[in-house]
């Protein structure tokens, strides 16, 4: 229950700092897209007790967000679009719509973007952008070394395993941890 008021919390600064304007009436934060606040947003309503736990008041929470809208809404016009891309191609690949070399493309991109930023907004992005989960990453390395392993050279499995889109890699790694 403590959780849930302090997500409601959240969410309510949060949305308030996203609509706040400055002197001259423009977005406070209004270089910060609405995908990238859906993300943020996202974030705040999956907050549990362990990540709570860590702020020692509202206020601190607070300042927390505002890091976190001021990460975003200061980087640079390519970085912001390499941000958009990311968050397009993760919903592609998740119905289905790109490849699994679109999906690695873009998230090299994003994590060069993130690498930009010092090492207190790094740990923050990565956990707000999901980066921190290595386990496609590792499924990828996985399938690639067993499909080497059985003999196909790695250009042609590197590239056959870019060419699958989500449904496709996935079958292909359960194939693979089931029949090796």
């Amino acid at each position: 229950e403590e959780v849930g008021k302090v997500q409601n919390l959240a969410e309510a600064y949060l949305g308030n700092s996203l609509m706040t304007r400055n002197a001259n009436g423009s977005k406070l934060y209004g270089n910060i897209s609405d995908s990238m606040a859906d993300v943020i947003k996202n974030v705040i309503s999956q907050m549990d007790y362990a990540f709570i736990s860590q702020f020692e008041d509202e206020h601190d929470m607070y300042a927390y967000i505002d890091s976190i809208l001021n990460a975003f809404n200061d980087l640079k016009v390519d970085d912001r679009n390499g941000l958009d891309v990311f968050f397009g191609v993760q919903t592609k690949l998740n119905n289905g719509e790109c490849s699994v070399g679109d999906y690695l493309a873009a998230l090299d991109n994003v994590k060069s973007i993130v690498s930009k930023f010092d090492e207190d907004t790094q740990t923050k992005l990565n956990v707000i952008l999901g980066l921190n989960d290595n386990e496609f990453e590792d499924q990828y390395q996985g399938l690639l070394d067993k499909l080497t392993r059985h003999g196909m050279d790695a250009v042609s499995a590197e590239n056959w395993i870019k060419g699958l889109n989500a449904e496709q890699f996935s079958k292909a790694v359960k194939y693979m941890e089931v029949n090796t």
